[in-house]
C-alpha cells in the first residue's frame, strides 16, 4: 500500500478490523531499540503518510499503534538457546489498528475475526484518499 526506501506498509489478507495494516522495515531487523536513526526518520515518514490516508478515508477515527518489538535478551531468567533464533526468526513491525467497530461476543469468544470488508477495497479507498 505505501513504500519508502527502508519500509512497507501493507493491509493483512486476514486482518481483525477493517483498514488495519502493517508498517515493518524491507530489510530484516528484530531488535526495534536497534533501529538507527535513518530508519526512525523513514518510518517517522511512512508513518505520516498513512495515518494521513486513514484521517481522509476514516474522518479522523481514532486509531490503536501496536509495537511488536523483540524480548529484551539481556533479562533473566531466560531458558539456555531459548533465544538463539531471535535474529533470524523475529521481524519488528508496528500495526495500526483503526477503532471502526466493536468487537461482537464471537469474536471476543472465539478469537475469530470477521471480516466486514475485503482489504483488496480498503486499499484502493487509501491509495484514492491523497
Amino acid at each position: 500500500m505505501a513504500l519508502n526506501d527502508r519500509f512497507v506498509a501493507y493491509t493483512p489478507y486476514a486482518w481483525r478490523s477493517p483498514f488495519e495494516m502493517t508498517i515493518a522495515p524491507i530489510a530484516r531487523a528484530h531488535d526495534f531499540a536497534a533501529a538507527p536513526d535513518e530508519d526512525i526518520v523513514a518510518l517517522g515518514e511512512i508513518c505520516r503518510d498513512v495515518l494521513a490516508r486513514l484521517k481522509v478515508t476514516l474522518k479522523d477515527l481514532p486509531y490503536n499503534f501496536v509495537l511488536h518489538a523483540a524480548p529484551n535478551v539481556d533479562s533473566e531468567p531466560v531458558a539456555a538457546g531459548h533465544l538463539d533464533t531471535l535474529e533470524r526468526n523475529f521481524h519488528w513491525h508496528l500495526e495500526i489498528v483503526p477503532r471502526v467497530r466493536q468487537l461482537a461476543g464471537f469474536e471476543v469468544g472465539t478469537g475469530f475475526y470477521v471480516n466486514s470488508m475485503p482489504p483488496e477495497d480498503a486499499v484502493r479507498f487509501l491509495r484514492e484518499a491523497l
